[in-house]
């Protein structure tokens, strides 16, 4: 494997990566806390991207000493990734961001009201965060809950509700505008079952999560008990259909793709990817090499590629270690796993660890999470592009097509493979072509 690294003025660090014949040109930074934070111990957390603009979600957390006492708080927070850096903002409540509409216009999550109990779904508009909304449900039935996603522009919002001492304990709950629909599914039994939402497509008509089912039964007296567990579903608001999508036990469907056609999920401790249809069957996706005896989950898939794979993003745990993992996905070919902190070795400090890849974006070509920044005592968001994408010459990604790019991209003629950005049209070489490329958009956005 050959690497060769590149670093901007502005701090943005690039990588390319020559494997399985593709060329990969990797973006990576990490995600920076509130201006409010800088003087405190902090970390943050990326849980989403949009599809436009590069607007990212997540939580921050500051943990203020003072003589005799510790102060926590942690926040929604968000971040815009800009030619010239990236900025963010902080919301001022206890509680976290889980996902942003496609169109990067609302974001979705929970909130401590009181600042201890469980949480409540919210929704807020991402130019207007402090603004944020409670997302109505029936509270003489139930106390919690969150919203886990929303579809294009956040006109159907997807979560659930929850209660203690009462069965089911659990309820999805989709929102549409100022209504609600509850779904509780039904086990084998036709018995109402726990049910949690976690994401929905662009369009909003499916949505994938898990519910309770009897999965087997064991000794109870005189009569047997039911075993139950959570199996990750699919269902569908055309028909109000909950359809299971695999035979492993213990599971959760965590993510569908924006066009509805695949989902991602684990199930009996793999990462499993399954493809919407009349009849849904779940493939198990490898295991990173090195990596076999973790466990796996995936969280989340683009939309099908021009090459014709889907990124899959997720992680691979055990008790002890957590790991940032990529899989390249092809209905008709091979499927790569790739651990994410290894690929980015060159560019990440040693002792720097990527932990988990919670979102990637539909075009395949973003990937946020969050993982160790060197500290092993502060978890940091990041944000990585883990393939080439064409450009327009703006090889240093400062918003200007101006002679530093010249410069770059003559320093690199010759280079074939791990290019970084000098590679503008991403054809594997530096060469005339791309020079032409900077050439005819000189003075671009400058």
């Amino acid at each position: 494997m050959e690497k060769k690294v590149y670093r901007s003025r502005f701090g943005w660090l690039f990588v390319g990566v020559l494997l399985s014949s593709q060329v990969y040109a990797q973006t990576f930074i990490w995600l920076p806390p509130t201006e409010a934070c800088q003087t405190w111990d902090w970390s943050t957390i990326a849980n989403d991207i949009s599809w436009h603009d590069l607007r990212i979600v997540g939580q921050g957390l500051c943990t203020i000493s003072r003589p005799g006492e510790s102060v926590h708080t942690e926040f929604p927070q968000g971040w815009s990734v800009l030619p010239g850096g990236v900025s963010t903002w902080g919301v001022g409540f206890f509680g976290e961001a889980l996902a942003i509409s496609g169109d990067g216009t609302v974001f979705v999550g929970l909130i401590h009201t009181d600042g201890v109990s469980g949480g409540k779904p919210f929704k807020g508009a991402f130019d207007s965060p402090e603004s944020l909304v409670l997302l109505p449900f029936d509270m003489n039935r139930w106390q919690y809950g969150a919203a886990t996603d929303a579809n294009i522009d956040g006109s159907t919002i997807v979560g659930y509700v929850s209660r203690t001492g009462s069965y089911p304990d659990k309820a999805g709950m989709i929102w549409t505008g100022s209504s609600y629909t509850e779904v509780l599914c039904r086990d084998v039994e036709n018995h109402l079952a726990t049910t949690i939402l976690e994401g929905v497509s662009s369009d909003g008509r499916f949505v994938v999560g898990a519910y309770d089912e009897i999965v087997g039964r064991r000794p109870g007296g005189e009569v047997e008990l039911p075993v139950k567990a959570l199996v990750p579903f699919l269902y569908d608001r055309y028909s109000g259909t909950c359809t299971r999508l695999c035979t492993p036990e213990d599971g959760v469907a965590f993510g569908i793709s924006s066009d509805g056609e695949m989902v991602v999920g684990t199930a009996d401790n793999h990462a499993f990817v399954a493809k919407v249809g009349t009849s849904i069957q779940c493939e198990l996706l490898p295991p990173v090499q090195g990596f076999e005896s973790y466990t796996y989950e995936a969280y989340d898939i683009s939309n099908e590629r021009e090459n014709g794979t889907r990124i899959i993003v997720g992680k691979a745990y055990t008790l002890s270690e957590h790991r940032a993992v990529l899989w390249v996905w092809s209905e008709s070919g091979e499927t790569a796993a790739y651990d994410l902190t290894s690929l980015f070795s060159d560019i990440l400090s040693p002792d720097s660890v990527l932990h988990s890849a919670n979102a990637v974006s539909r075009d395949g070509l973003y990937v946020v999470g969050y993982g160790h920044n060197a500290d092993p005592q502060k978890v940091q968001g990041y944000l990585l592009t883990p393939f080439c994408t064409p450009h327009s010459g703006d090889v240093n990604n400062d918003g200007c097509v101006d002679d530093a790019d010249l410069f770059e991209v003559l320093l690199a003629i010759g280079c074939q493979s791990s290019c970084g950005r000098a590679d503008v049209n991403c054809n594997g070489v530096v060469d005339d072509a791309d020079l032409l490329v900077v050439l005819a958009n000189y003075g671009l956005g400058c």
